[in-house]
C-alpha cells in the first residue's frame, strides 16, 4: 500500500508509516446482519449467527466492497508510480539541458580560443620567432583547434555515426581536428530552435581568425 502522508510505499499490515511515522488509519466497511447484528463475509449464503439467509442484494454489496478496495489499490499504485515516471522524466530532461549548457560551452571556446591564442603569439611572440609569422599563427591555431576538438571528439563520433551510418574515418577526423568553422558547423547544423548559436559562433570565429593577419 501506499503511504497517504510521505507517498512512499509500506506494507500493508504495518499500523504506522516506517518512514514518517504517520499512523496508518484504516476504515473497512462492515456488513452485518439485520436480525443479530452478526457480521456477514463474502460467500457467507447464510447468517453465521441466526442461519437465516443472506439476500441476494447483501451478497452483491460485498462483492462490490471487495472490488472497489482492489480498484483503489490499483488506482493508488498506478498514480504512485505516475509520480515516479514524471520525476525521472524531469530528471531527464534537466540531464540534457546540462548537456547541451556544457557542449555550448565547449563550442564557444572552440569558437573563439584558437584565434585568440593566434593573436596573443602573434602579438609578443611571432617576430621574434625564426619562423615566418603567419606559419607560427597557422601552427599556433591548429594546434588550440586541435586541443579543444579533443573535448568534442564523443559527440562528433556519435553525430557522425547518426548522419553518415558509419564510422568515422581518419581523414575526416582529421578535418574536424583542423576546421573549427566546419566542426562548429556539422555539431550545430541540426538544431531546429530559434536561438540556435551557429550563425554567432562562426562570425565570431571568422572575424577574429581574420584579425590574427591584419592586427
Amino acid at each position: 500500500m501506499i503511504c497517504k502522508h510521505c507517498g512512499r510505499e509500506i506494507e500493508d499490515n504495518l499500523e504506522r508509516c516506517p518512514y514518517c511515522k504517520t499512523p496508518l488509519i484504516r476504515i473497512k466497511v462492515k456488513r452485518i446482519c439485520a436480525y443479530c447484528k452478526t457480521e456477514i463475509k463474502k460467500g457467507d449464503t447464510v447468517c453465521p449467527g441466526c442461519g437465516k439467509n443472506v439476500p441476494e442484494k447483501v451478497r452483491e454489496l460485498l462483492e462490490k466492497d471487495e472490488l472497489n478496495g482492489s480498484v483503489q489499490d490499483d488506482l493508488e499504485e498506478k498514480k504512485h508510480w505516475k509520480e515516479k515516471m514524471d520525476a525521472l522524466s524531469f530528471a531527464k530532461n534537466e540531464e540534457k539541458d546540462w548537456d547541451k549548457y556544457i557542449l555550448d560551452f565547449r563550442l564557444l571556446i572552440l569558437s573563439i580560443m584558437p584565434p585568440i591564442i593566434a593573436i596573443f603569439f602573434k602579438v609578443l611572440v611571432a617576430k621574434s620567432s625564426f619562423l615566418p609569422w603567419y606559419f607560427t599563427v597557422l601552427l599556433v591555431y591548429f594546434v588550440i583547434a586541435m586541443i579543444v576538438s579533443y573535448f568534442l571528439d564523443g559527440e562528433i563520433h556519435r553525430l557522425w555515426s547518426i548522419d553518415k551510418n558509419r564510422k568515422l574515418g581518419e581523414a575526416e577526423h582529421l578535418a574536424f581536428y583542423i576546421c573549427p568553422p566546419y566542426t562548429l558547423y556539422f555539431i550545430l547544423k541540426r538544431r531546429k530552435e530559434k536561438n540556435n548559436p551557429l550563425l554567432f559562433f562562426m562570425a565570431m570565429h571568422l572575424v577574429l581568425f581574420v584579425t590574427c593577419f591584419f592586427i
